[in-house]
């Protein structure tokens, strides 16, 4: 198992194209099965000369991709300015299998039969989805719960192409170049693939049982208004939580209920939307049933930075992953932290250098408590290893 990566910052695409081609090519010496390739929104005129001039030269057996604010590479993210980023690999030993999921598809919930149809479904558990998908024209929610139905127990991982106007992202799909829909490749042996979802939260009070919900309304949280327990948990908190908690209230719904306690990842996590004073109800970006366990969280840098550093120890497997996808919120980065290429010296630092692309997300895919879901303002990653 093979990998290479290249950038180029050509803001001319059919040059950056023949330069990462290139320079992934003159690394590899194998026919290429597998390719990713993401881009800037720098190249909106140019989507069909750049995929062209990579496809020309690396003749991939599979290639997907998109487009976004930012893309990842040669050890560095490339926020605002023109940038090419391409992740090539030989894998013998590995099945691939890919799909296009088109509007009509998702709009009429035939996307259980799609991935079915495409062999998708037939590989066996255990095995990796990567999915990339257009935010404007993609119900996410309706694929994903078709993921989980199709492909229980996989490693998932991808996000939604970022560049922010509408009917200007682009999904790159074998040779082709798509503007709506989504697209994802699936692989089953000759590789183990490990994720983790950084969702950079830290839960905040005690959890409580729902009592009273309806749809994504908060309304009783063990037995009480749940913007009471909201203010039952500000008054015991300290300064620095209250004034997190002003800036940004989050709630995490418990993915396993069997447990007997819960911590920092065992939490889906939404953000609050609406405290309703009236009625005392709190309003978020979630389904809520009666019985569910929920806790309030806070996030900020230290807390990002602390739950990253804690996932990626958890993956010093061996000699080290060989290759990484990485999907990080267009509100991380440069945004968020202090300076650029921030994660990605946080990931290098912790597993050491090697090829690693990704895109700036509009929303991330990943795995919590055994569910495909798509976050915010999360970074969810897939390493390969040695199978």
């Amino acid at each position: 198992m093979k990998f290479a990566q290249a950038v180029a910052t050509s803001q001319r695409a059919a040059v950056a194209g023949e330069q990462v081609a290139a320079e992934v090519t003159d690394q590899l010496d194998e026919p290429i099965d597998f390719a990713v390739l993401m881009c800037s929104a720098h190249y909106r005129d140019d989507h069909r000369a750049l995929l062209d001039a990579v496809s020309e030269r690396l003749e991939p057996g599979f290639l997907i991709g998109c487009t976004a604010e930012g893309v990842f590479g040669g050890g560095r993210e490339f926020e605002g300015t023109a940038a090419v980023s391409l992740l090539a690999g030989s894998l013998p030993g590995t099945t691939f299998r890919t799909v296009r999921f088109g509007t009509e598809d998702l709009a009429n919930t035939h996307a259980r039969d799609r991935l079915r149809d495409s062999g998708v479904g037939d590989l066996d558990a255990g095995s990796t989805l990567i999915l990339l998908a257009e935010p404007y024209s993609t119900p996410v929610d309706l694929l994903l719960d078709a993921v989980n139905e199709v492909c229980p127990g996989w490693s998932v991982t991808g996000g939604m192409a970022s560049v922010m106007a509408e009917g200007e992202n682009r999904l790159f799909f074998g040779g082709q170049v798509l503007s709506d829909g989504a697209i994802g490749i699936a692989m089953s042996g000759g590789l183990r693939t490990h994720t983790l979802v950084s969702q950079g939260c830290r839960p905040i009070g005690k959890p409580f049982v729902i009592t009273k919900a309806d749809r994504n309304i908060l309304m009783a949280l063990g037995g009480k208004h749940a913007l009471e327990r909201v203010r039952e948990v500000y008054e015991h908190e300290n300064e620095a939580v209250r004034e997190l908690m002003s800036y940004g209230l989050l709630v995490g719904r418990v993915i396993n209920e069997q447990q007997d306690s819960f911590e920092r990842g065992d939490f889906l996590v939404r953000n609050v939307l609406f405290l309703d004073e009236e009625s005392g109800a709190v309003v978020a970006g979630d389904f809520f049933r009666p019985g569910q366990t929920i806790q309030f969280h806070v996030r900020d840098v230290a807390t990002a930075d602390e739950d990253l550093a804690e996932l990626l120890q958890q993956c010093r497997i061996g000699k080290g992953p060989a290759a990484g996808l990485c999907f990080s919120c267009n509100g991380r980065g440069s945004q968020m932290f202090s300076g650029p290429n921030h994660e990605t010296d946080a990931i290098c630092g912790t597993l050491g250098v090697f090829p690693l692309v990704g895109h700036f997300a509009a929303g991330e895919f990943g795995v919590v408590g055994g569910r495909t879901f798509v976050h915010g303002h999360t970074l969810s990653m897939a390493l390969f290893y040695d199978a």
